[in-house]
């Protein structure tokens, strides 16, 4: 299913709307995930194990705006739920939101 890559609650934007501590606990998650998991994971998916490992409920927008700002780089931003470009020697950015 194609949708507009910034469409409502599914724009990366929404990341932006994230409490300055929010952004930090979920890039601090996104960071410390393994590239085992992210490279099954969309960025739906990881939502979701995100909320249910102690985080809280955030948009699939923000997820992508959260994977963004680590540095992943989505394989097609046209779909509704991106899957991240990633090899060996990806290197997973944490940086203060």
């Amino acid at each position: 299913m194609k949708t507009e890559p910034n469409a409502g609650v599914n724009g990366w934007e929404e990341f932006l709307d994230l409490t300055d501590n929010e952004k930090l606990a979920v890039v601090q998650w996104i960071s410390g995930q393994t590239l085992k998991y992210l490279r099954k994971w969309s960025s739906y998916s990881m939502k979701h194990h995100f909320h249910g490992e102690g985080g809280f409920y955030m948009t699939n927008g923000a997820m992508k705006g959260a994977a963004l700002h680590c540095g992943l780089i989505p394989v097609d931003r046209e779909v509704l739920n991106w899957h991240f470009k990633l090899s060996n020697a990806s290197q997973l950015k944490f940086r203060q939101p």
